[in-house]
């Protein structure tokens, strides 16, 4: 009788500590969620893939708990505030950290909370 249990015991707990690493990925607070800030990369790529005129290979995306970095370099500050504002207004997004530069302004640096 014991050894017909032990299959479904086995992936009883299987189940359960795969159940248990999802929700740890999903999960708010500190120490970064993997899965949540990969999701909100791929809004903030997604957003910004939109944009014409864009050329995405010029700007890096991370994000960490709703704050989104973004890094590279724009043609000017119109385009560096189109981005932001593009970024900025996406749902999720707690605050920007505009680490964009715009040669022609020398314009870069500015942090947005939401």
């Amino acid at each position: 009788m014991t050894l017909r249990l032990f299959p479904f015991l086995a992936a009883l707990a299987a189940a359960a500590l795969l159940a248990g690493c999802a929700n740890n990925g999903m999960n708010g607070g500190g120490g970064g969620n993997y899965l949540t800030d990969q999701a909100m990369e791929q809004r903030v790529h997604t957003a910004l893939d939109e944009l014409p005129a864009l050329p995405m290979n010029r700007i890096r995306v991370s994000a960490r708990d709703g704050d989104i970095w973004l890094h590279g370099t724009v043609f000017d500050v119109t385009e560096q505030d189109r981005v932001v504002g593009a970024v900025a207004a996406l749902e999720g997004v707690e605050r920007v950290h505009d680490r964009l530069y715009a040669p022609q302004q020398g314009r870069g640096g500015v942090s947005t909370g939401m």
